[in-house]
């Protein structure tokens, strides 16, 4: 069932997350933490922290990061497709694709 976002959520999220997740995100940035998080504040509106996503191991921050630019699924299965071709992969499925498993840089 779609919920849909309260009419104030802007205002909200400008007023009470907001300068929450500033001061997260800022201690996050001290420790060396790193932190995504996103959230929706409109039928169209979202806003995103994200902070030393470069210290991140393994692969969630950089689909985090494809997941936000993406604007629907096949935009995202897009990019996956062009990393893929650009630094190689280990996907089944974009090898099901016909995304070679060694990228262009090597």
């Amino acid at each position: 069932m779609h919920h849909p976002i309260p009419p104030n959520a802007i205002e909200t999220y400008a007023e009470e997350i907001a300068p929450a997740i500033c001061a997260l995100a800022g201690r996050c940035r001290e420790l060396g933490i790193p932190m995504f998080a996103m959230f929706q504040d409109g039928p169209e509106s979202f806003r995103t922290t994200a902070v030393n996503v470069d210290r991140a191991m393994g692969e969630k921050f950089r689909l985090l990061r494809q997941v936000h630019n993406a604007w629907d699924t096949d935009d995202l299965i897009r990019s996956l497709m062009h990393e893929g071709i650009k630094n190689g992969h280990n996907s089944l499925f974009l090898k099901a694709l016909g995304v070679p498993l060694e990228g262009d840089n090597g």
